[in-house]
């Protein structure tokens, strides 16, 4: 049986993924500017489409809300695994980013308005945002790498920390680099994190 896509078709669907993309791109920027309170036709004009091309991607607008959030946070995930690729411990990969997550303002000024001005969705999609940082907790604890009880308690903790962190970068002039770090290291006390790499984690320069 052949399974191979035609030709046109396939240049077709790439096609729909570059406008879907293209959408939450457009959608990322007024969702910064306007916040939730943007309507389709908002979303409609900074795309440069008509309001029934967005409904051809996304069934209403929660749900180009959503899935604009989502990518931004892709994107954002992506390049903070770039920053921590040279790091060989496993433990400092899992440190780094979350000292780079609340900087959002210093390396990426778009998502930290976007985050600003729409955090009752970042807090409604926080189970999809954070799924990384509680697998990868939960990977190092099975290797050995931390050790510690109550994990799972322990993680929601560290999640609700993080947020409320970034939050006091965002809007408190005042709470600055050196009050975030005490703040991640006060939350991730009790994981059993090695103090070696605890060091190493917040003594590394942040790339902007």
């Amino acid at each position: 049986m052949n399974t191979k896509v035609a030709p046109e078709l396939g240049r077709k669907g790439a096609s729909v993924l570059r406008n879907r993309a293209a959408l939450l791109v457009a959608a990322q920027k007024v969702l910064a500017r306007l916040g939730r309170d943007a309507t389709i036709e908002d979303f409609a004009v900074g795309a440069d489409v008509s309001v029934s091309t967005i409904y051809q991607h996304f069934e209403n607008k929660d749900a180009l809300i959503s899935s604009a959030v989502l990518s931004a946070f892709a994107d954002w995930e992506s390049w903070i695994s770039a920053q921590v690729a040279e790091f060989e411990d496993p433990i400092v990969k899992f440190l780094i980013p979350m000292r780079l997550f609340v900087r959002v303002e210093n390396t990426h000024p778009e998502y930290a308005a976007l985050v600003r001005n729409n955090l009752d969705v970042v807090s409604s999609q926080l189970p999809l945002l954070t799924s990384g940082l509680a697998n990868n907790i939960l990977s190092l604890a099975a290797a050995g790498a931390i050790t510690c009880d109550h994990i799972e308690l322990r993680t929601q903790n560290l999640v609700a920390v993080i947020l409320r962190v970034m939050q006091n970068c965002l809007e408190n002039k005042d709470f600055g680099a050196t009050k975030a770090d005490l703040s991640l290291k006060l939350a991730l006390e009790g994981f059993g994190i090695p103090t070696g790499s605890l060091q190493v984690a917040f003594a590394a320069p942040l790339h902007r």
